[in-house]
């Protein structure tokens, strides 16, 4: 079976994704006389004109461009905090960094900017983040750690995991050097273990309460 280029089955599929924010913007901003509009409260992102906006009520949108890859959503306090790949400038996929939305009820949510990017114009790519309650990590009680590949000097052969911290879940510093490397990219040569080696990403962080250790 032949492996393909992340970037390729993306491009590929990124048409059909783009539709759905779509689909569903017209299905539940397109009321009749019995739809009671907006509750107080809810954001309906009315154009200047003040004719009515064909974004959606509610489920995630981005506020331009194209997100992918969203992450499980982590809790603090009453507030949920999720996260996922955005390239603000096309709706196909492209250079990324994390956005980051909050939610108190997970149906409607609010974009609060990009959380993590990288620091030398390489992209961040999928990974994970867990809120450590107990300071396993040692950076501080209740800090929110994060997982994500990123492709050393930009080489996809060498995606590897690096790690990420943030006091207030909005921003994240992100370590220089990776935490988890790619035990296959420095060596791969062959067009075969290049693309063997471009599969080593996207940890998925929980913890294993048992063994008091956390598993990716």
């Amino acid at each position: 079976m032949t492996r393909l280029a992340r970037r390729s089955v993306l491009q590929r599929t990124a048409a059909g994704m783009v539709l759905v924010p779509l689909v569903l913007g017209a299905a539940s901003c397109t009321g009749g006389e019995d739809d009671p509009g907006p509750a107080p409260g809810d954001r309906t992102d009315t154009p200047d004109d003040g004719s009515e906006s064909l974004r959606p009520r509610f489920h995630l949108t981005p506020p331009t461009g194209w997100i992918g890859d969203p992450q499980r959503p982590v809790r603090i306090g009453d507030t949920l905090h999720l996260y996922g790949l955005h390239h603000g400038e096309d709706t196909v996929p492209g250079p990324t960094a994390w956005a980051h939305w909050t939610s108190t009820d997970l149906v409607s949510f609010t974009h609060q900017g990009t959380a993590l990017t990288g620091a030398d114009g390489v992209d961040v790519w999928s990974g994970s983040a867990v809120v450590d309650e107990q300071d396993t990590a040692g950076l501080g009680a209740g800090r929110v750690i994060a997982l994500a590949t990123r492709p050393t000097d930009g080489r996809a052969e060498l995606q590897e995991q690096y790690l990420a911290v943030s006091e207030d879940a909005a921003t994240f510093a992100l370590e220089p050097d990776p935490v988890l490397a790619n035990p296959d990219g420095p060596a791969a040569r062959t067009e075969e273990e290049i693309a063997q080696a471009s599969w080593f990403r996207d940890p998925k962080l929980q913890r294993d309460e048992e063994r008091e250790q956390w598993v990716v």
